[in-house]
């Protein structure tokens, strides 16, 4: 056995590589080669590297056009990948290879977070194999396996430990640049987690502080708050616009309440999930085991493989002054995560509870945990507690009655679920009697030196067998075991093959569960899933009673929506339908399929490819039209309800006052009584009208797109793609004022006779954000450069004396 006190490094990397390959590989086999695991990791992070990875390569990165009706690349996808090293690997292989990457790619990061963590945890032990093992524990812990499927959270959960790593540098040895460096590469890799890996850091900063850990002076506070400014300059060119897309995004609009603020009012089962996701391994988001009423996609989950909170436990017996700041940050950390409002902090105080934030004090758990192994004598006493602790929740989750729609009920637990509430019990107890073992070895003169090969080797098996049924279980829960029998056949080794567009815009609608097929066939689609779309159809989404969250996704009952956004095609998947559905609504939906019903009004069944039954909307608008009428913007609100407004937004254009003024000479008023005709005759009336005049010849490139429209006379060209800042027209070569019309999207005036309308975009916030740092990177190299010289001058002058 190696010194346990030289460095380990590339053990902790290799062994995490090792664990991780452990329980993926061989579902990556099973899916021949391809990774799919379930929800978001199919529908949003494999579409989304496909579609970031050819706009990257083909130079479309300033505007996504198969983005729901189009948004902001940047804006869009800065969240996601783009400030992500781990994507830009990708970009040299060919496109077909991003889902056979995916696999590698989610081992590499396993990999690099136990890395990361062990780089924080060393500073403060001797022997380096603690180190080791609290760093496997922090990359594997309860949060990271719960929260695979989101895959970019990997990303913060890297990066977060080089942040206090960077600060203890500045603050004890004195060393200037790395935090600079850290809080940059945290702000460009994902900047919402940014924020509250800050927050946290403060908090940390603080606590240290205070407990003597630093010594706090002036030139140490302005030359750290100097780095931090400087690190958030340098990331000017993706954070700007990005915080202009996000700050008017409505999910970061909806704020905390006072008493919603003190207690989770709506999901009281946070308490109890918080409890038990520190005592038990993680929960299948989604997919609640424990206790109802508790946030499904809150990523609860602190369980530390194998040795749970015993180290917790055996640390707090410790007495050393120098370690009472981790005591300190775990108190913090538990009240702010009982408390509504000190949670919502990290997540820019929204209402809706995440916990997203809990791998910051998982690392501190596991620094605690990894001095615990070097220096606390009480580990028997530790494992008594928790097995008593786990013992109890266990009981009262199994037998406290509680009310459900079918009357009272033993335990908060679903019964449906009964196999893998024992399951998560029972790997529990298993991980306490095995490290009750390893400490019955650690006593034992004989056994002692392989202490550590012992406890490394049950770690790596205890993780690997528990990643194995975690990703099983989680494939079969959500109908996502045998994904690759449908997206390798019907969306990456085969496209749907339609009829030639004929220079015109096409978008495509499908079932809800099938939301992201446009980022796989290069389409528009009004059925994406994905969180950050362009701000201005938000309003436009819940003028028609489709108020937007995650999902761009129609009622079924708004039948003039797709006309109105030039939907030509709707699929229906023949697949198996989704997990959640009650068996009623599977089998109205299988006689749906089997019968080819359309989808809406208006729709015909066009003929079955791979999959997919494929309807045609025979209302089709192609994209680029004009009206004869303008409908107030007050009266579309005052006068029509939320079902009558997509009927009427096919008949006029919705103006706001200023607009009809200076268009008044060229739209009519629609009458109100024609305005709140809402039969389908009407419809297809208006459908007629609006046919009459319309775009041809339209073309996509990297800036934006064009299209010809011959206008009888002086008109406003609508064009249903989002109004946005970073737009810019030209019609016949002039440049044109864009107008937003119809809730949110966009005309031009165009004069009588043949048109070309061009469209070019660019992000707004992002050429200021390119200047800013570029200056700060100047600004920096200076700042760094007197840095070496004064040392250097220094060191010189030591010398001589």
């Amino acid at each position: 056995m190696q010194s346990p006190y030289r460095d380990k490094k590339l053990l902790v990397f290799l062994l995490g590589l090792l664990i991780a390959v452990i329980f993926l590989l061989p579902f990556i086999i099973r899916d021949g080669g391809h990774l799919f695991l379930w929800n978001d990791f199919n529908h949003q992070q494999i579409p989304f590297y496909i579609t970031a990875h050819e706009a990257v390569r083909s130079g479309s990165f300033l505007w996504s056009r198969t983005t729901d009706l189009g948004a902001n690349f940047i804006g869009s996808y800065s969240f996601y990948l783009l400030g992500s090293p781990f994507f830009w690997l990708t970009v040299p292989f060919p496109v077909e290879w991003i889902s056979y990457l995916m696999g590698p790619l989610l081992i590499l990061k396993f990999s690099c977070g136990g890395l990361t963590g062990y780089l924080f945890i060393r500073r403060f032990v001797r022997n380096k194999y603690n180190a080791v093992i609290g760093g496997l524990l922090y990359t594997f812990s309860g949060f990271c396996i719960t929260s695979m499927f989101f895959n970019h959270f990997q990303e913060a959960v890297i990066f977060f430990p080089l942040l206090l790593i960077a600060l203890d540098k500045l603050m004890i040895e004195g060393k200037k640049g790395w935090f600079m460096g850290a809080v940059f590469v945290n702000a460009i890799v994902n900047y919402f987690f940014f924020i509250g890996s800050m927050i946290f850091t403060l908090i940390y900063l603080i606590v240290r502080c205070k407990t003597g850990g630093y010594k706090m002076t002036w030139t140490k506070f302005w030359t750290g708050s100097i780095e931090v400014l400087l690190g958030c300059l340098l990331s000017a060119f993706l954070l700007i616009p990005s915080a202009l897309v996000l700050l008017g995004n409505d999910r970061t609009e909806e704020g905390i309440g006072l008493l919603s603020g003190l207690i989770y009012l709506k999901t009281p089962g946070n308490y109890l999930s918080i409890v038990s996701g520190f005592f038990f391994p993680p929960e299948i988001q989604g997919q609640m085991v424990f206790f109802k009423g508790s946030s499904p996609w809150a990523s609860i989950g602190g369980w530390l493989p194998l040795f749970g909170l015993t180290g917790i436990v055996a640390f707090w017996t410790i007495k050393e002054k120098r370690f009472q700041f981790i005591k300190w940050l775990l108190i913090i950390s538990t009240i702010i995560a009982f408390i509504p409002f000190l949670n919502s902090m990290f997540y820019l105080f929204r209402s809706e509870y995440y916990a997203r934030w809990f791998y910051m004090p998982i690392l501190i758990m596991c620094l605690g945990t990894a001095i615990a192994l070097e220096r606390s004598r009480r580990w028997r006493y530790s494992i008594k507690v928790i097995l008593g602790l786990t013992a109890i929740i266990a009981l009262v989750t199994a037998f406290i009655p509680s009310q459900t729609l079918a009357g009272w009920q033993f335990g908060f637990y679903d019964y449906l679920k009964q196999d893998r509430f024992i399951s998560m019990v029972v790997i529990a107890l298993i991980c306490l009697f095995l490290l009750w073992f390893l400490f019955k070895i650690r006593a034992s003169k004989k056994w002692q030196k392989y202490f550590y090969q012992f406890t490394l080797s049950i770690l790596s098996l205890v993780i690997g067998l528990h990643g194995i049924y975690f990703i099983f279980v989680g494939k079969k829960y959500t109908n996502s075991l045998d994904a690759a029998g449908f997206i390798v056949p019907n969306l990456l080794e085969h496209k749907i093959q339609l009829p030639d567009s004929n220079g015109q815009l096409e978008r495509i609608d499908s079932e809800n569960k099938h939301f992201n097929l446009a980022f796989y066939w290069d389409k528009s689609s009004i059925t994406t899933f994905h969180s950050i779309i362009s701000n201005s159809v938000h309003p436009l989404y819940e003028s028609i009673g489709a108020k937007r969250a995650m999902v761009s996704n129609l009622s079924g009952k708004q039948y003039a929506f797709p006309a109105f956004l030039s939907v030509k095609w709707y699929f229906n998947s023949t697949e198996e339908p989704n997990v959640h559905m009650t068996e009623k609504m599977m089998l109205k939906r299988n006689q749906k399929i089997v019968n080819k019903v359309p989808p809406l009004p208006g729709f015909s069944f066009y003929e079955k490819q791979l999959d997919y039954n494929i309807f045609i909307n025979d209302n089709y608008v192609p994209f680029g039209f004009v009206y004869d009428n303008y409908i107030d913007e007050e009266a579309y609100f005052n006068e029509l309800m939320p079902q009558q407004r997509d009927k009427a937004l096919l008949k006029g254009l919705v103006l706001t006052k200023e607009q009809i003024n200076k268009y008044d000479s060229i739209l009519k008023p629609l009458p109100l009584e024609t305005m709140k005709d809402s039969s389908y005759s009407a419809f297809v009336k208006d459908v007629e009208n609006r046919r009459t005049v319309t775009g041809t010849a339209f073309e996509r490139n990297n800036k934006g797109f064009s299209l010809k429209i011959n206008l009888p006379k002086e008109n406003l060209v609508f064009l249903s793609v989002p109004y946005d800042a970073g737009w810019t027209a030209t019609v016949n070569g002039r440049p044109a004022p864009i107008e937003q019309v119809q809730i949110g999207l966009m005309a031009v005036k165009g004069e009588a006779g043949i048109n070309e309308i061009s469209f070019s975009y660019f992000p707004p916030g992002l050429k200021v954000g390119l200047l800013i740092s570029g200056g700060a990177l100047i600004v920096s190299g200076i700042y760094l450069l007197g840095i070496r010289r004064i040392r250097t001058k220094f060191k010189k002058i030591s010398k001589d004396y």
